[in-house]
């Protein structure tokens, strides 16, 4: 969708094809295998039972490949992203990354892990996700391990030791930016009625973009919001939505920054 303009369906169909997403998608397009993996690393990572039911789950479904072009324009791309951090339910979430990080250049079929610990600062690990390759590799390893009688515990140390997952904050995790983009009508006092209601609700707009004109026809009204917190603008555009002028559900991804995140 990013290098071709595609549209969503044509791309998934391609991945089928090649055997990167499965007959049936849901479980990559919603974010929901990525998310059991996020699960069990959080679990490994700060010594809790994992939680799945609790973890904050958005996928790609709702991305078109006019958002890979103004996120571009605004200098980020957009990846699915999984962060966990102690004392806080993991959430899985397509976002925008600034092209400078690290994240941001994983590419194709590669996925990545970055972790932050002291003292050692920020790592990033990468490797190939998705392929015959990358699935008979770790079913090899698999096999290996138990024919050599290597058994290690699935959490790094054993069940009874972890934490009790369920007493961890479940949280929308902390204030973010946010990338916005509206369905509009292009005619007069559109503007003013979308930024009243962001007025109401105490959300400032760092940015807009809208290129070309098309009146009396529906275009793309992007926005990049300062830092908010998730409910407040889910509440917003819930009445953003109900406004005549607004002729799609909006769409909605975090703008994360180096270091916000852990």
């Amino acid at each position: 969708m990013e290098k071709t303009g595609e549209p969503f369906d044509e791309v998934l169909a391609d991945a089928q094809k090649l055997g990167y997403a499965e007959a049936e998608p849901s479980l990559d397009v919603d974010g929901i295998d990525a998310a059991h993996k996020l699960t069990i690393l959080a679990a490994i990572a700060f010594g809790q039972t994992p939680q799945f039911d609790k973890v904050a789950i958005s996928g790609i479904r709702d991305v078109s490949a006019v958002d890979f072009a103004y996120a571009k324009q605004l200098g980020f791309r957009i990846k699915l992203v999984g962060t966990a951090e102690p004392g806080r339910m993991p959430r899985m979430q397509t976002c925008l990354l600034p092209m400078s990080t690290q994240l941001a250049k994983v590419d194709g079929v590669l996925n990545a892990v970055e972790f932050d610990a002291d003292p050692v600062g920020s790592v990033v690990l990468t490797g190939p996700g998705a392929g015959s390759g990358a699935t008979s590799s770790a079913v090899l390893s698999d096999l290996v391990d138990l024919a050599c009688d290597r058994i290690p515990y699935t959490f790094g140390r054993p069940v009874a030791a972890l934490a009790d997952g369920s007493a961890v904050e479940n949280g929308g995790g902390p204030d973010t930016p946010f990338y916005v983009r509206l369905m509009v009508v292009d005619k007069p006092g559109v503007l003013a009625d979308i930024t009243s209601v962001l007025q109401v609700h105490d959300i400032s707009v760092e940015s807009m973009l809208q290129q070309g004109r098309a009146p009396q026809d529906t275009v793309a009204l992007v926005l990049a919001t300062h830092e908010i917190g998730v409910e407040r603008l889910m509440t917003a555009l819930s009445e953003i939505e109900s406004l005549s002028c607004v002729m799609a559900a909006p769409v909605a991804m975090p703008i994360l920054v180096p270091g916000q995140e852990g």
